[in-house]
């Protein structure tokens, strides 16, 4: 049976806060901060609906483990792209608690409003080892890469909406 590899992640969000989380790597990954999920490998001959199942239930155990947070996923894909040979899926889950238990590939768990809102030190400390390591000086500030504002304005669509559906 033929397997590709996928990564799945869930955008947290705070049901009463509005607030997403990330969690702080530990050094030396390529991004100092990310949203709880994981790799998966997934049978090819599935169809669209199993999936999208498989994923969604891949989304949760992952976030479970790496959070111990309790979350309801919700079915809008967020995020969608090919890095190298993985397909990577994003999710909205959404919480009540704020109780994050850390596992040992996270040093930090933090609820952002903003991508503005993340501690830039992690950043700029990755800025100096790739300086260090290229001659590529950074063209900006070091900071949160651009694709995080487009992923919270998506995971902040998606809650509204559900919010809305709610009222």
């Amino acid at each position: 049976m033929a397997k590709r590899k996928m990564a799945v992640f869930v955008m947290v969000v705070h049901e009463d806060t509005r607030e997403i989380l990330a969690l702080r790597t530990i050094p030396p990954k390529i991004d100092p901060w990310e949203y709880p999920g994981g790799r998966v490998k997934v049978d090819e001959n599935l169809s669209a609906e199993e999936l999208m199942r498989f994923l969604m239930e891949a989304a949760v155990r992952h976030t479970e483990i790496k959070t111990g947070l309790t979350i309801e996923i919700l079915p809008d894909v967020v995020f969608d792209e090919i890095w190298g040979t993985t397909q990577i899926v994003g999710f909205v889950g959404i919480t009540r608690s704020k109780e994050v238990t850390l596992t040992d590939k996270h040093i930090e768990a933090g609820w952002f409003l903003s991508p503005d809102d993340i501690p830039t030190e992690a950043y700029e400390e990755r800025a100096a080892l790739v300086q260090v390591t290229s001659e590529e000086k950074p063209a900006k500030k070091p900071g949160p890469p651009e694709s995080m504002y487009e992923e919270f304005r998506r995971a902040q669509a998606v809650f509204a909406a559900r919010c809305k559906g709610e009222s």
